[in-house]
């Protein structure tokens, strides 16, 4: 039998100079922010710098999926498809490609994810078996990091999603999963996790119960594609930034240990999906789910995610400040402006929107600001995602060839107040 214990909350509010009220609740600090930023709303403007792939390029990407820098603004590239990360100077040079397609020390196959250690070595990530292959800047294989670490039952019982590492800190998301007592029933448990470098979980910041019944097979969009796999940040000193959940515009900030310290939440109206948008999820699953016997009942939702995390929506500054892409950023913006931004300081508190005047799509198009002064734009990201998540699906109409992958770099100026 389930006990609940009803707790009186206990709430202290404050006043700050910078806007948003700054609530204690149980000891966690939340800051109630409306939907009018304190210092206003700003346009920066993207100026290019250098370009990568294309039509005019003899580089030729597959999928690019994913998109770190490290210490010294190199930037790397995920080729998913490919199966190598490429290296790029910040000044456009193509320095190398590391990793190659295989199963040998430094080979990885259709990898997931990327990330960058504080040693400088790489890692991608392999969905099943959950590993991370790890080899140095030059591409010297640097051994692996195994989910379940010396237990071969967890090691056999995981996938992974999506990973991230900063302030000594190995953040990855993906699913535990057994057979329940029932045949043809597996439950499933999602999970954000910190792990250590022998793949041991450490620290459990979110996760969710879900049941995959093969024989009565129900694909539950809420359920089985969780905010969390790929809508999480790490900050330089190991805090974890999610959000609280899909529908509500509040993050959660975790210190390392997993302690929830402080909560951001911002007044906003929930993106109602269009017919359109409704049917480009359900292609998605549909590919996603091809493989899976008899038949299958898709459940999508009516609305949006209150943060883009399909575009990784949040998005760390070097400053500490938390720029976060709400789903209406995507949408209706004025002409011109790709998306608009959120942006929060460390504490939490509304300061401005930003909004980004640049060409692109943003429904196909994935911008990654690096810094307040520099960002990546990968031409067909999201196309790229799509393909990777439902097994060579894409939103590319029928009998039109895809256009050809492009990375483009910039600088961003201020345009306006």
């Amino acid at each position: 039998m389930d006990y609940f214990i009803v707790i009186p909350l206990m709430v202290l509010t404050f006043a700050h100079s910078y806007g948003g009220e700054e609530t204690i609740i149980n000891g966690i600090s939340t800051v109630r922010n409306s939907s009018v930023p304190s210092h206003g709303h700003e346009t920066i403007r993207l100026v290019e710098q250098w370009r990568a792939g294309g039509e005019d390029d003899d580089m030729v990407f597959g999928l690019i999926t994913q998109v770190r820098t490290d210490e010294d603004g190199y930037i790397y590239l995920l080729d998913a498809q490919l199966c190598e990360v490429y290296i790029y100077s910040p000044d456009g040079e193509f320095v190398r490609s590391i990793f190659r397609e295989g199963d040998g020390p430094g080979e990885i196959r259709e990898p997931v994810d990327m990330l960058i250690f504080e040693d400088g070595s790489v890692g991608a990530a392999h969905e099943f078996p959950a590993l991370i292959t790890i080899v140095d800047k030059q591409g010297n294989p640097a051994g692996s990091l195994q989910l379940g670490g010396d237990d071969p039952t967890a090691r056999s019982s995981m996938s992974l999603i999506g990973c991230n590492a900063n302030g000594g800190n190995i953040v990855i998301s993906g699913t535990h999963f057994n057979m329940s007592d029932t045949p043809g029933i597996q439950d499933r448990t999602n999970f954000l996790a910190s792990f250590s470098s022998n793949g041991n979980e450490l620290v459990r910041y979110m996760d969710n119960e879900t049941q995959y019944n093969f024989t009565d097979f129900s694909f539950i969009e809420r359920e089985h594609t969780p905010h969390f796999w790929w809508g999480f940040s790490v900050g330089w000193d190991g805090r974890v930034y999610v959000p609280r959940s899909r529908d509500e515009y509040a993050i959660n900030v975790y210190t390392k240990d997993g302690t929830l310290e402080r909560v951001f939440e911002r007044e906003s109206i929930t993106w109602n999906r269009t017919n359109e948008e409704k049917t480009r999820m359900r292609t998605l699953i549909e590919g996603a789910t091809s493989g899976s016997p008899g038949e299958i009942t898709i459940v999508v939702e009516d609305t949006e995610p209150a943060i883009a995390y399909f575009q990784r929506g949040l998005r760390l500054a070097s400053n500490g400040n938390l720029w976060v892409l709400p789903s209406r950023g995507l949408r209706e913006q004025p002409e011109g402006v790709f998306v608009t931004y959120d942006v929060f300081d460390p504490n939490g508190h509304f300061l401005k929107q930003v909004s980004v005047e640049c060409n692109g799509n943003p429904m196909s198009d994935g911008l990654f600001i690096i810094n307040e002064d520099r960002a990546v734009m990968v031409r067909g990201y999201l196309d790229a995602l799509a393909a990777q998540f439902s097994r060579g699906v894409t939103f590319t109409e029928d009998g039109e060839e895809p256009a050809l992958m492009e990375v483009i770099y910039y600088i961003i100026e201020e345009n306006s107040p």
